[in-house]
């Protein structure tokens, strides 16, 4: 085999295997009717989800694990006790003043939320926050989901 043959079969195998990595790469999809975001992740990657309780008036946060499925819940943490504020599903404790409900593994297949009036509502994966009042307006839907880019580009 000649050495032309043999870098171009080389070079082929090696963009396939390029390909192949890039085509099972997850995404966080975030979308608002208006706007679409595709946020790679590590399988397996922490994403909190912060907002003030409407009633309460207190910070709420979530904390899921990026899974195939999905959204896997892994532990929630407020500072006030009422209406809407979870109280079963998971183990119980106060840390630092706080409520916290760890171990709650619930499986989200996608999340949806609307965007608050209140100030403070965002996703933070991987170091980025995303605002919800920057992506859309008041009382409009903000959807998140998982893919893959080649999914997600087919969108």
């Amino acid at each position: 085999m000649s050495r032309k043959r043999a870098a171009l079969i080389f070079l082929l195998l090696a963009a396939l295997l390029m390909l192949l990595a890039v085509r099972f790469m997850p995404l966080v999809i975030i979308s608002s009717g208006e706007e679409t975001l595709y946020r790679p992740v590590r399988p397996g990657a922490e994403m909190k989800y912060h907002y003030i309780h409407s009633v309460e008036q207190t910070p709420v946060e979530e904390y899921f694990e990026i899974i195939r499925e999905g959204f896997k819940l892994k532990k929630t943490i407020y500072s006030s006790y009422g209406a809407g504020l979870p109280l079963e599903g998971g183990d119980f404790s106060r840390e630092n003043g706080r409520f916290v409900i760890a171990n709650q593994d619930q499986i989200f297949p996608g999340l949806t939320y609307r965007v608050s009036s209140l100030p403070e509502q965002y996703l933070k994966i991987g170091g980025r926050q995303y605002n919800f009042q920057e992506l859309a307006d008041t009382g409009q839907q903000i959807k998140i989901e998982t893919g893959s880019l080649p999914e997600s580009l087919l969108k």
